[in-house]
């Protein structure tokens, strides 16, 4: 004997769309099943064919739990061809269709959802044609004809009206954006008027890194700028210029500033100094060395001690073996601190450590800088070492 209620309402429907059932009668929660009509409460709601693969959903709207219903249904026959529809007789739905074209007829819809709904009639008799499989008398009628020329006049009227919002949208994206432009290109006068070497162009990864926002006294723009500033309530108008307001433990008093930070930040920048065109997908990080600390840090705000050596050792055969074209298949799998070396990329020329990635000349930089480091500590142990002995 076969199954006649289910806990869950999905698992009804999806029983009702598969090839064991047999049009009996099903129930679940809240709904039932029954010789392909599908019903929510009392209320029918979708009808099916299994042979043809074909489904009828209403396009009422009824309570929440109906709702959901018809998600689930429509989860259920998402394989069946599915029809939209007011009525579930052709008939009716004829009677509906003709209603409507009497009166747009004489009163063209001005509303935009009038129009639409007198597409969705049209649409729902069309569907229920289909569904019926036979020629219906109605489609070859004037009544019909005439639909179908108001039809295509809404749709026309509809298509202007959006390309209509579409140019004024565009108008008003490139207004903005002018707008836009013409206070960048003042944020960078006021910042190159206060520090003229703010923009010189970066030599290192490390400037690249460091340079990131410059801080301009109030006093300042209130002295050279006063424009920019609203005397009301100290906003500044311009959108690449933050005015802040913070505690000063030092002097134990608050003081305030406009901070300017660097449109794209160190990815500008790095466009500047290396060749990478970010052909990969991905933005390279900067990775630089505190030789004081032994630190490495990253753009990223992630640090690695490496007080032992180990990264430096790593960095230098990696960096020899790529300079003598030899595999470097060996750092793949090998840790800095907690990070795993990944990827070697020898065609963008980056190193991908984690979810850092990072570019060769840039590992080159910081491989200077460690040897640097190692060699300024030498001259200071023997110049000691000079000193004690009184040589």
């Amino acid at each position: 004997m076969s199954k006649t209620f289910f806990s869950k309402r999905s698992d009804m429907f999806h029983y009702a769309a598969s090839a064991d059932y047999d049009g009996e009668y099903i129930r679940s929660a809240n709904a039932h099943v029954v010789d392909g009509d599908i019903y929510s409460y009392s209320t029918k709601v979708a009808m099916f064919d299994k042979d043809r693969e074909m489904i009828l959903l209403t396009k009422h709207f009824y309570s929440n739990t109906t709702s959901n219903t018809m998600s689930e249904i429509r989860r259920a026959f998402d394989h069946f061809k599915r029809f939209y529809v007011y009525d579930f007789d052709v008939n009716d739905a004829w009677d509906r269709l003709k209603g409507e074209v009497k009166i747009h007829s004489k009163h063209p819809a001005t509303r935009r959802t009038d129009r639409e709904y007198f597409i969705n009639t049209l649409e729902s008799f069309d569907g229920l044609v289909e569904w019926s499989g036979k020629n219906n008398k109605h489609v070859k009628s004037p009544v019909y004809a005439k639909a179908m020329e108001i039809v295509e006049k809404y749709h026309k009227e509809i298509a202007e009206k959006e390309r209509r919002a579409q140019e004024r949208w565009a108008k008003r994206r490139e207004e903005e954006e002018r707008k836009r432009q013409e206070r960048i290109k003042r944020t960078l006068d006021i910042v190159k008027e206060y520090d003229p070497g703010f923009y010189a162009e970066p030599k290192t990864f490390r400037e690249c890194m460091n340079r990131k926002e410059i801080k301009i006294p109030v006093g300042w723009m209130k002295e050279h700028h006063p424009e920019v500033i609203n005397n009301d309530s100290y906003y500044c108008k311009n959108e690449l210029v933050d005015f802040g307001r913070h505690y000063n433990y030092s002097t134990n008093s608050y003081e305030e500033d406009f901070t300017y930070r660097q449109d794209g930040d160190s990815y500008s920048l790095l466009r500047k100094i290396s060749r990478w065109g970010g052909s990969y997908g991905s933005t390279p990080d900067i990775l630089v060395y505190e030789p004081e600390k032994k630190l490495l840090k990253t753009s990223q705000y992630c640090e690695v001690d490496d007080t032992e050596g180990h990264v430096k050792k790593l960095l230098g055969l990696f960096l020899k073996a790529v300079d003598e074209g030899k595999d470097t298949s060996f750092v793949i799998g090998k840790h800095c601190g907690p990070y795993e070396i990944r990827e070697w990329n020898a065609n963008e020329k980056f190193l991908r450590v984690g979810c850092h990635c990072f570019l060769l000349e840039n590992l080159r930089e910081v491989y200077q800088d460690m040897l640097s480091a190692e060699e300024n500590k030498n001259k200071t142990c023997w110049n000691n070492y000079i000193q004690m002995e009184g040589v």
